[in-house]
C-alpha cells in the first residue's frame, strides 16, 4: 500500500506521492468533501461511530487521495472573487481535517497529535498549507491566532497574496475541526456563500452552544467566541452578533437592551472526535 503521508520536517504532507485523478480544478474541494462524506457514511459502525481504520485501507479512500493530489497543480491566482475564495478555503479546511484524522490514525481526538492543525498539510499550487494556514492566514485575512504573538504569515510569505481582504466572522460556524463542539460539516459554494454562511450562523447561535439566561442576566457561549472575540468586534460585538442571529424574540430583546450588563461565561470545548 502507498504511504498515507510524507513526513517533512515534522509535518505530514497528505496529498503527496500519488498520481492525480482527473477532476475539474474549480470543483476539487467540493468533490473531495462529497467523497469524504460518502466514505464516512459507508463506514459507520453499529455503535454509531466511524471505523476510521477501515477507511484508511479502503479503495474509496485511495480514490479520494488521488483527487486531493490534483490540488498540487492548482493555480490559486485563478481565485479572484472573495466569495469564491471563501467557499474554496472553507471546503478545503473541512476536508483536510477529516483527511488528517484518517491518515494519522487518530482514534479519539485531534489532540493525540501535538500541533495537529499546523502539521498536516496539502500542497496547493506548489505551496504548503496547513489547516492553521487556511484558517488564520487565508480566511482570517492573515490574523494572529489565539494566544500567539505573530500573524500566521510573516512579512515575506508569498502565501499572504492569497488571503481574503477582511474577516467574515460567520466563517467560524462553517469550519469543522473534527471535534464534538464544532459545527456540523456542510458544503459551501461560491454562488450561495452569503446565504450558506447566514444559515450556518443561525444554526450555531440557536444550538446548545449558545445559552441565553435572561433571569440571570447571563449568556453561556462557545469558546469560539472567546478565541476569536476580535473578529466579532470585541465583547459587545459578540453579543450584537448573537442577538442578530437568535430566532427567539424574547432573548433577542434581552440582549439588545442589556448588552452592557450581561455576564458572559464559556462552555467546555469537547475535543473528542465528532464521529
Amino acid at each position: 500500500m502507498a504511504r498515507i503521508a510524507r513526513k517533512l520536517w515534522g509535518d505530514y504532507v497528505i496529498n503527496d506521492g500519488l498520481e492525480a485523478a482527473e477532476a475539474p480544478f474549480a470543483k476539487v474541494p467540493q468533490v473531495m468533501l462529497s467523497t469524504i462524506r460518502d466514505i464516512k457514511g459507508k463506514y459507520y459502525t453499529d455503535k454509531g461511530t466511524v471505523d476510521y481504520a477501515a477507511i484508511k485501507t479502503s479503495p474509496e479512500y485511495a480514490d479520494y487521495r488521488k483527487i486531493a493530489a490534483r490540488l498540487r497543480d492548482f493555480d490559486l491566482r485563478l481565485l479572484t472573487d472573495e466569495g469564491e475564495k471563501l467557499a474554496f478555503w472553507i471546503d478545503l479546511y473541512n476536508t483536510i481535517v477529516v483527511d488528517g484524522i484518517i491518515a494519522l490514525g487518530i482514534k479519539g481526538s485531534v489532540k493525540e497529535v501535538f500541533g495537529f492543525f499546523g502539521r498536516i498539510k496539502y500542497i496547493i499550487g506548489g505551496h504548503l498549507f496547513s489547516p492553521d494556514d487556511m484558517e488564520h492566514g487565508i480566511l482570517r485575512a492573515n490574523s494572529r491566532p489565539y494566544m500567539r504573538a505573530f500573524r500566521q504569515f510573516g512579512p515575506f510569505d508569498v502565501r499572504k497574496g492569497f488571503a481574503l481582504k477582511e474577516v467574515d466572522p460567520r466563517t467560524h460556524f462553517a469550519l469543522v475541526c473534527g471535534s464534538r463542539s464544532c459545527p456540523p460539516i456542510k458544503f459551501y459554494t461560491s454562488e450561495g456563500i452569503n446565504r450558506e454562511l447566514d444559515t450556518a450562523a443561525v444554526s450555531f447561535i440557536n444550538s446548545s452552544e449558545v445559552i441565553v439566561i435572561p433571569e440571570e442576566k447571563k449568556v453561556v457561549i462557545s469558546m469560539i467566541f472567546k478565541w476569536y472575540e476580535a473578529d466579532f468586534g470585541g465583547r459587545t460585538g459578540v453579543l450584537d452578533f448573537i442577538e442578530k442571529y437568535l430566532v427567539d424574540d424574547t432573548r433577542k430583546e434581552f440582549i439588545r437592551k442589556e448588552n452592557g450588563n450581561i455576564r458572559v461565561e464559556y462552555l467546555y470545548y469537547d475535543w473528542n472526535l465528532n464521529q
